[in-house]
């Protein structure tokens, strides 16, 4: 009798695996870099909160127009920073977004090996137990013949 390895689809659920596993590792990888985009997101947003606030108090303590200008040009160049930076969250959540529905694929793909090992076994089990039974079939029918051949006494 074959064993679980010497399936033919044995194999290829290694295989799966390996993807799977591969794919996990690209996505926990893009997922760090994501979650790297945010931090750097949320960072620009409270600076520019907090240089903003800076701004509005150096407007009430009276401010001359250049440094008013230097305050404003700094300003526009956190938002555009932040704009850039949203985009790249945008993207990074993309490429996370994307590698999960491979990962869910391919998580799908070793679960039904998994099935169909799961079934070969239980069909291995089966016919062992209809072995076992013809086996024991066959000893009580043995035994029984013997006892009828028996001279009676």
């Amino acid at each position: 009798m074959n064993g679980p390895a010497d399936k033919p689809w044995k194999r290829l659920q290694e295989l799966a695996e390996a993807r799977r596993d591969e794919t996990g590792r690209a996505l926990a990888s893009l997922s760090s870099q994501r979650d790297g985009a945010q931090s750097k997101l949320a960072m620009l947003v409270e600076y520019r909160r907090e240089y903003e606030a800076r701004l509005a108090r150096a407007s009430q303590d009276g401010i001359d127009a250049e440094r008013l200008r230097n305050y404003r040009r700094f300003l526009a160049q956190l938002d555009q920073a932040i704009e850039q930076q949203a985009d790249q969250m945008v993207d990074a959540q993309s490429r996370v977004d994307v590698a999960q529905q491979q990962w869910r694929g391919e998580q799908r793909e070793v679960k039904s090996y998994d099935t169909l090992g799961q079934r070969d076994a239980r069909r291995a089990v089966a016919r062992q137990n209809r072995i076992e039974q013809q086996q024991q079939d066959e000893y009580a029918t043995v035994s029984r013949l013997r006892k009828l051949a028996r001279p009676s006494r």
